[in-house]
């Protein structure tokens, strides 16, 4: 069974090799995955730490505040509604967007207050939206880049002292690493960089976060009957660009795609193993 030192526990079925493998090359001299070093057979020094379950786990949080403060805006939105509308049979409720001053009261960003005479004023907090982006798309590139480091450590494929290792090193067939990989294990190397395109846009919406400070989002409703729902734009990089994109989709079909990158992979290195012995290979 798994326990709570793994994602796999968090979210069952979603990473079950992700275990499997840690414990396979524990008390392997340079190849423990969990901050720990051998100093002699069956002893480990260092606090243990599992730096992929952690990452998962931040990204599992940004998206769940993401994905609550539009669902219980729109709860608490419906319910109001239907109350008023039992009173008041033929009226009609407007929102009030606050820009000038909300700093004030939220941090920076805006505030959307609605406003149900002799019923509840709520509103729709854009900083946690804010908050949650940042969280899940700087998080989402860590999870790239530590499977690149685990691979790259398992596989011998260089001297990574000094050089940036992340994701679009290992995955790009003109980089000395992919080359390495396509050489050592050729169905792993094939298998993350059919992968790549699935992950091409969260670079550009993490790069705009960590550089820019912020994502620029729609938020739209069609009216006070309709739900509130989110949009990232198409291209992040670019000033005038369509947002046809629902934040919450995009994020939730990502964060499946990357726990299959995840697992597939451990699942590839370990028949590896079978195949090959022990690394360091």
């Amino acid at each position: 069974m798994t326990t709570p030192w793994y994602y796999d526990y968090y979210e069952k079925g979603s990473f079950p090799h992700q275990q499997e493998l840690c414990d396979a090359v524990m008390f392997i001299k340079g190849c423990n995955l969990e901050g720990q070093q051998l100093v002699c057979p069956n002893h480990l020094t260092g606090i243990a730490t599992n730096p992929l379950t952690l990452r998962l786990r931040a990204l599992k949080s940004a998206l769940k505040l993401l994905k609550d403060s539009v669902n219980n805006f729109n709860k608490k939105n419906k319910n109001n509604l239907e109350r008023y509308f039992r009173k008041n049979e033929h009226a009609a409720i407007g929102t009030t967007l606050h820009t000038q001053h909300s700093h004030m009261k939220t941090g920076g960003a805006a505030i959307e207050e609605v406003n149900f005479p002799r019923e509840e004023t709520f509103t729709f907090r854009y900083d946690t939206v804010h908050f949650a982006l940042f969280d899940y798309f700087s998080s989402f590139i860590s999870i790239l880049d530590r499977l690149a480091f685990e691979i790259t450590r398992l596989y011998k494929l260089g001297d990574w002292t000094g050089k940036q290792l992340a994701w679009n090193r290992i995955t790009n067939p003109n980089e000395e690493f992919f080359c390495c990989l396509q050489t050592k294990d050729h169905n792993l190397a094939d298998f993350i960089k059919n992968q790549r395109p699935n992950f091409k846009d969260i670079p550009s919406y993490r790069n705009r976060i960590i550089h820019d400070g912020i994502i620029r989002i729609l938020v739209k409703r069609e009216g006070v009957l309709h739900p509130l729902q989110i949009f990232l734009p198409k291209d992040p990089k670019i000033q005038e660009t369509s947002y046809d994109k629902n934040v919450i989709e995009v994020c939730e079909e990502a964060k499946a795609k990357v726990l299959e990158l995840l697992d597939e992979s451990y699942k590839l290195m370990l028949q590896h193993i079978k195949t090959n012995g022990n690394p360091p290979w």
